[in-house]
């Protein structure tokens, strides 16, 4: 017989009742039980976080390495030449937004699995209670066994379900990010048609248009371009007739330094390097790029893994509560 609200007095319809609590918390998805993909899933949060950490890392400690000199500078320098707006400006940038989301989404995460375990813990222990009064009051009892008890019924707390939804979301959200910075990351190194001087060509003339001519940028920029010609061994931005009698050739263009000596400025430079930076830190520059766009589009397969096991534990629990 149907039980709508109501339980019966005997002792077997309360384990049968707890069978059926456990048998709908244990049901199957894809050959797993709803408890173990939620272990997965909590596994998974401290994954999550670590990840982020991950990516902030990457991002930051490889562009101001710890315990190194100016000559590791050249990263940061390079972006300073470069607008905000421009690609590798931005993709630095979100990537490190993505990294705080990730880590925030994964801590927000584990606090809600560990309030709603001990909230859990405290319901199961309250409810073994309570049948254990309702088995003693059904031994005591002299009706007939076919009377039933009303009994209030404990309404199903709806919020794990919202939360882990909720979840879900900010987990397709941040592969969604991802992969378009992946995306954009690829677009903006290879969309020029050209290869590598194709990029370069781009690259001198985002530098041009934020900051003036090539005389103008060595002029303006000194210190900038003492880090980068010491470190690549260049002089100028496209080439050493960047350099004028206004603004003469600085001694980090020389090959070999010598004391008391400024090579730079002798009526004929032959101990300068003539090649321009521009190839260089070009080259440094879409290397970077790829690398932050592979770093993203890594790190977003760890995003596809938690959605499966989500939208299963999901489907389980709307399913439980359904049945």
């Amino acid at each position: 017989m149907a039980n709508y609200g109501y339980l019966s007095s005997s002792p077997a319809h309360y384990a049968d009742h707890n069978q059926i609590q456990r048998s709908a918390y244990e049901s199957n998805c894809c050959g797993l039980s709803t408890s173990f993909i939620a272990f997965i899933l909590s596994v998974f949060n401290f994954i999550l976080f670590f990840s982020g950490l991950i990516i902030l890392a990457i991002v930051i400690l490889y562009e101001h390495p710890p315990f190194e000199g100016e000559q590791d500078l050249h990263l940061p320098v390079i972006r300073s030449l470069l607008s905000k707006s421009h690609p590798l400006n931005l993709i630095h940038y979100k990537l490190i937004l993505c990294g705080f989301l990730v880590c925030l989404i994964a801590i927000v995460n584990i606090f809600l699995n560990c309030y709603y375990s001990i909230k859990r813990r405290e319901q199961d222990v309250e409810s073994v209670g309570i049948n254990n009064d309702l088995d003693e009051i059904a031994l005591t009892s002299h009706h007939d066994s076919t009377t039933r008890t009303p009994v209030t019924s404990r309404k199903t707390d709806t919020f794990p379900s919202f939360a882990l939804c909720s979840f879900i979301f900010a987990l397709l959200l941040l592969f969604t990010i991802q992969l378009c910075i992946s995306i954009f990351a690829l677009f903006s190194v290879y969309g020029t048609g050209n290869g590598e001087e194709g990029y370069t060509q781009e690259f001198n003339r985002s530098i041009t248009e934020n900051l003036g001519d090539a005389s103008k940028v060595v002029r303006d920029h000194p210190d900038v371009f003492r880090i980068l010609e010491k470190e690549f061994k260049c002089c100028g931005l496209v080439s050493f007739e960047d350099y004028d009698k206004d603004n003469p050739v600085p001694d980090s263009c020389c090959k070999t330094a010598i004391s008391d000596y400024q090579c730079g400025k002798r009526r004929h430079p032959s101990n300068i390097y003539f090649q321009g930076c521009i190839s260089k830190i070009s080259k440094v520059a879409s290397d970077h790029t790829l690398l932050l766009g592979s770093v993203a589009f890594g790190f977003s397969l760890i995003q596809i893994f938690g959605l499966v096991f989500s939208c299963c534990l999901y489907v389980q629990l709307v399913a439980s509560k359904t049945s």
